[in-house]
């Protein structure tokens, strides 16, 4: 599983189990859009994230490759974020609560 997160051309920002096979259509699945929300009066923000593509029963979303301008490896803690919502339910602790 390759969780990673598409900046598409359209502004799209999304986290799913990215593939892809170098020139041929790349696919995405579980994907959910990476949206920046005020979470306070004082002008806070935070992330949220929601189903993108909700409308569809496809597993496999194929992304064109030409749509695509970034890919990026999730933090730590999106990629948590991201398996309780969608993935494993998996998480990685923080480095500091990992007791040797």
């Amino acid at each position: 599983m390759a969780i990673q997160i598409l900046k598409l051309r359209c502004g799209d920002e999304i986290i799913g189990d990215f593939t892809s096979n170098g020139d041929t259509p790349s696919f995405i699945e579980k994907p959910l859009k990476i949206m920046i929300v005020p979470v306070d009066d004082h002008g806070n923000m935070g992330l949220m994230l929601i189903p993108w593509m909700p409308y569809t029963d496809d597993k496999k979303i194929e992304i064109k490759n030409e749509v695509i301008d970034i890919i990026v490896n999730p933090s730590t803690d999106m990629k948590n974020n991201y398996n309780e919502q969608f993935g494993t339910g998996i998480v990685t602790p923080p480095k500091s609560d990992i007791i040797i």
